[in-house]
């Protein structure tokens, strides 16, 4: 039971979820992140895809894809028997799923170089609030290769970049002691930061908000 308390206390910090919601607020919520990490999962599979010359490579990839996919849900249907019948079970079952996801996204970023491959594009910044307004300003401005320096592929693709969206009247930002939210007509968007091995601060999860 220790052991599942503390996956469920990882699954909320990585979620962005809060602890002062309730029980069904967080599965829902935890649903939401996998949905948008799944939307950003099949953003990069597509241009992966692309990126293969021949139809066996692409038929390969296909059926490596679908078998991923079956781990992850066997993975989270497993996950989530733990708490069997409890109330948590839906946090550990999309929590797990929108986990192995980004690891996903991050792994095909890599090997198809979709993204801040090298280590010097992924700068960081010195505080949570300066990596938050970074990718605020890159997210207004439309332009997504800036967004990538204070946040990996996995976060960065969650969202649509353009100028459009980045010019309209109800974008908003402000400081938070997590890092921004950035608020526009319909919901916003939590951003946390969280600061690595190299003392440098990056965005590292997200949370939609609907009004």
């Amino acid at each position: 039971m220790i052991r599942v308390a503390s996956f469920l206390m990882m699954l909320v910090a990585s979620a962005g979820v809060a602890f002062s919601q309730s029980q069904s607020e967080m599965n829902h919520q935890a649903k939401y992140q996998f949905e948008f990490a799944d939307k950003a999962l099949n953003k990069i599979y597509q241009a992966a895809l692309k990126k293969l010359h021949d139809e066996e490579a692409e038929k390969k990839f296909r059926e490596a894809q679908r078998a991923w996919v079956k781990f992850r849900d066997a993975e989270a249907e497993s996950v989530s028997d733990e708490m069997r019948g409890g109330s948590a079970s839906p946090l550990l079952f999309f929590g797990t799923k929108a986990r192995l996801t980004r690891e996903r996204i991050r792994q095909i970023a890599q090997r198809f170089e979709l993204g801040p491959v090298r280590e010097e594009d992924n700068v960081g910044a010195d505080s949570a609030q300066d990596a938050a307004e970074i990718f605020f300003k890159a997210y207004k401005a439309g332009v997504k290769d800036r967004a990538f320096a204070v946040a990996g592929v996995e976060i960065v693709e969650m969202l649509e970049f353009s100028q459009k969206k980045g010019q309209s009247p109800t974008l908003e930002y402000s400081a938070t002691q997590e890092g921004g939210f950035i608020s526009y007509e319909g919901g916003g968007l939590n951003l946390f930061g969280e600061k690595g091995r190299d003392g440098k601060w990056r965005i590292t999860s997200v949370e939609f908000v609907v009004d």
